[in-house]
């Protein structure tokens, strides 16, 4: 188990030396529509000024029992990357991963890269960012145990949850256990699995069929006990539609062992989760009984889409256990829970579940954030992807906030790449507020009416100056409420 509090993760992370960063996401294609399209922004060229020809990006595939099918050298971009895993297979129905790599002689510091998975079934849209990877030779190795969970569970006849399981460099027997939770985080019931997986395997488990026979209850949801030695664990999981062959995905929280709380903040608060949405959006977070426990009040302040800013603060009725269930009034575009006490958690894992509002779908986000500790590092420069045309529009949600209520007027730039031009456009956010920009009113009407029937995959970059601000975005469509997103890095 990792001992390094939050604190000292951040602290290292000044001088850490790395020139290799991977990620893995798994592959599991039952159909000719299914696709996975990794996407990135070339930031370590344009955001740390790295020499272009210094990185070298490398994508493997392996099938399900860990055959190496394709190894391939991409070329980088200049700036907006979409591949398609599909390109490399000509297989209907393929089962196993893929393995990005960027390799650089420069420092690039991250072992993880800033790439999101789109998976992509016909026009049908979810994603995840870079979750688990093979760990590098210079890194620690050593076997630990870690309980993967915090995923918003769907059951019914037609939707069932899913994990991904890699297993790292070496044959060996792979143990699991997996167990249902009550929404207080209770298991109600277990099982075990023990099969023999070949180095470089993974497996796509589905929960209807591995535990066919549990009783479902509001709120259930799953875990899984797993070692990790050369493979750093998160998984890529979430909900699997069976009749349209669609991955809704996220990734794994483990369960907090470790108690690691934040520093006292004499001038406010130790933490905060900031919840912040647009006018097409219909939003509520769940935060899991998985967090370490601590002493801490809640207080809540509300910015309505009429105001400029937040209202003074009162106390909330979220949260009274330290987890549960935060809806967003209709007329309410940012909420803000700030944590005060002797021991708030610097680690309080939370998912955001953005819907289209007004639209009855089976379709939602389930975005793994958190609440900010107050020793998370200054950050000017935010990046991501996005999904644009074939009924798909994109909003890009910006909070300006800090934990002492002191910030000011936030003033930048958002670049938007992957289009036949480059867009800039002028960004101004409120002190102690969030605002939404949707791409619709950005691009040229000529140009919006023409992405009819088919989609783009762009990537952006958002410059600020000032560091109190965080981003989310989202993809939707109204016709069905297919809706897509992510957290900026």
């Amino acid at each position: 188990m990792n001992k390094n509090t939050l604190h000292k993760d951040f602290n290292l992370r000044k001088d850490f030396f790395s020139n290799r960063s991977s990620a893995i996401f798994p592959i599991y294609f039952q159909s000719k529509k299914n696709d996975l399209i990794l996407s990135w922004l070339n930031y370590w060229v344009i955001k740390n000024d790295m020499n272009h020809s210094s990185l070298a990006v490398v994508i493997r595939i392996y099938d399900y029992d860990g055959v190496l099918f394709t190894r391939a050298q991409i070329n980088l971009e200049e700036n907006n990357n979409a591949l398609s895993v599909r390109s490399f297979l000509q297989e209907e129905i393929f089962e196993g991963m893929v393995e990005i790599e960027i390799i650089s002689t420069d420092n690039i510091r991250f072992t993880f890269p800033a790439i999101i998975g789109l998976y992509k079934t016909g026009s049908l849209y979810s994603c995840v960012h870079s979750a688990g990877r093979y760990k590098g030779t210079d890194e620690n190795h050593t076997e630990s145990i870690t309980e993967e969970t915090n995923w918003t569970c769907k059951f019914s006849p037609d939707i069932t949850p899913f994990f991904h399981y890699v297993n790292g460099n070496q044959d060996k027997e792979v143990n699991l256990k997996v167990n249902l939770k009550s929404k207080e985080g209770i298991t109600s019931s277990s099982i075990e699995i023990n099969e023999h997986m070949k180095s470089f395997s993974s497996k796509v488990y589905f929960v209807d069929e591995i535990m066919p026979n549990i009783s479902i209850e509001n709120g259930m949801f799953i875990s899984v006990e797993c070692s990790n030695d050369s493979v750093f664990r998160r998984m890529v999981v979430g909900n699997y539609h069976k009749t349209l062959k669609h991955m809704e995905v996220t990734h794994s929280f483990p369960k907090q062992e470790l108690k690691d709380y934040c520093p006292k903040n004499e001038n406010g608060a130790e933490s905060f989760l900031a919840l912040y949405n647009d006018h097409a959006l219909d939003l509520t977070a769940r935060v899991f009984p998985t967090n370490c426990p601590g002493e801490f009040m809640v207080n809540e302040s509300n910015q309505s889409y009429q105001d400029q800013a937040l209202d003074i603060e009162q106390k909330s009725k979220f949260l009274p256990k330290g987890y549960g269930l935060i809806d967003m009034e209709t007329e309410t575009r940012t909420k803000v829970l700030w944590l005060k006490g002797v021991s708030v958690p610097s680690r309080l894992n939370c998912n955001f579940l953005y819907k289209v509002k007004g639209v009855n779908s089976i379709f939602s986000t389930d975005i793994a954030t958190g609440a900010k500790s107050s020793v998370y590092p200054p950050k000017h420069s935010h990046w991501g992807s996005g999904v644009m045309g074939n009924g798909y529009d994109f909003v890009l949600m910006i909070r300006n906030l800090n934990h002492n209520r002191d910030c000011t007027i936030a003033k930048g730039t958002l670049s938007v790449f992957g289009f036949p031009f480059e867009i800039e456009h002028k960004v101004e956010i409120n002190a102690d507020s969030s605002s939404s920009i949707r791409l619709s009113d950005i691009l040229d009407k000529k140009f919006n009416d023409s992405l009819t029937h088919s989609e783009v995959i762009f990537t952006w970059l958002l410059k600020l100056d000032q560091p109190n601000s965080e981003t989310f975005w989202v993809s939707f469509r109204r016709d069905d409420g297919c809706i897509v997103g992510e957290h900026g890095f």
